[in-house]
């Protein structure tokens, strides 16, 4: 697994190629799928939330796009294969590698609780420059091959811009400012599932007490 590290605000933004295996991939396709089927499992921002602003005392969503929580959806985590991949996140190997790159990540062996989303972006679809609340922010890329839309990269802090790649895992700090490009998108695609997925983990660290690790 090759990492490669970014800096945006002297900040870390650690960007993985190839993150799942081919079976992993597979697994996630499957549910994807099932949450975007048209039978209304992927739901407009006011019912998902994120970053917003207020026009006239009114809240103003700042992405145009559909997704689902998937923690509000499954009462067993164990029973979504997107949940279950993405911990993968949390291998020893893993952690001591992005530690390794930058001793930002030490914070993850402190996380003790995350939240994961769905996004799913076709035609004119974007998201605004937001900042995530929690500590550390993943994303993890994924689009049906050939690629159907054009857009869709994010850029941090209006200095960092990353294409979005299939099978591309992004890890950063969550207050870092980041938005992503409107995506494009021909008739003749749209409406099929060929956008662009983003799977949005965010980790944190719960109110209560945190043993400090001398290590």
């Amino acid at each position: 697994m090759q990492i490669e590290v970014y800096k945006s605000c002297d900040l870390p933004v650690i960007v993985i190629d190839d993150y799942f295996s081919p079976n992993s991939i597979k697994n996630i396709w499957h549910e994807l799928l099932y949450l975007n089927d048209g039978s209304n499992k992927m739901r407009s921002p006011d019912r998902t939330g994120g970053g917003y602003t207020t026009v006239n005392d009114q809240k103003v969503y700042l992405k145009n796009n559909i997704g689902t929580v998937l923690d509000a959806v499954y009462a067993d985590k164990s029973v979504s294969n997107i949940l279950t991949e993405t911990r993968s996140i949390y291998n020893t190997d893993l952690v001591t590698s992005l530690i390794q790159a930058h001793k930002f990540f030490k914070l993850i062996t402190n996380v003790n609780n995350d939240s994961t989303k769905v996004h799913y972006f076709e035609n004119t679809n974007y998201y605004k420059a937001h900042h995530d609340a929690s500590m550390i922010t993943v994303i993890y890329y994924l689009y049906k091959e050939p690629k159907a839309f054009t857009g869709g990269d994010i850029t941090f802090e209006n200095t960092l811009k990353l294409e979005c790649k299939h099978n591309r895992c992004l890890i950063f700090p969550s207050i870092l400012t980041h938005e992503v490009d409107t995506v494009d998108m021909l008739p003749e695609f749209q409406n099929q599932g060929l956008g662009r997925y983003a799977i949005s983990q965010f980790m944190f660290i719960e109110d209560k007490f945190i043993e400090d690790k001398y290590e």
